[in-house]
């Protein structure tokens, strides 16, 4: 199967957050946006911009191997933690293709699986 890069939405920046029952808010950490794309045991790491990031975090990539859906795209970030539990961007970036254990995965939202599109809260 297939997948193509899906652009992903972009934040603006505004004085305050919007309100109302139609709006999600989500913690931004300091990280790297990732479009995971499992097709069978084949993954890609996209960084938002459609660059390939797999060989910079291997891994991440292995591990999401293991995934049981056969195909995905996976709007994600990829995060570092320093010793006291904080995002640490400097220590993700330090971290590529050298660690097993720096980098954390958080799903922001599974946007398809097996061709069918989904939408997800935080």
């Amino acid at each position: 199967m297939v997948l193509h890069f899906i652009v992903p939405a972009s934040s603006r920046r505004r004085d305050r957050p919007p309100v109302g029952d139609r709006w999600i808010h989500e913690v931004k950490f300091d990280g790297y946006r990732i479009q995971v794309h499992k097709s069978g045991r084949d993954v890609d790491l996209l960084s938002r911009n459609g660059h390939h990031f797999t060989g910079r975090y291997p891994y991440i990539a292995f591990v999401l191997r293991t995934l049981p859906a056969k195909a995905a795209i996976i709007d994600a970030e990829l995060i570092a933690y320093s010793s006291t539990g904080a995002p640490d961007f400097r220590r993700l970036h330090a971290s590529a293709a050298t660690s097993d254990e720096l980098c954390m995965w958080g799903s922001i939202c599974c946007i398809s699986t097996a061709g069918t599109c989904s939408t997800c809260r935080s």
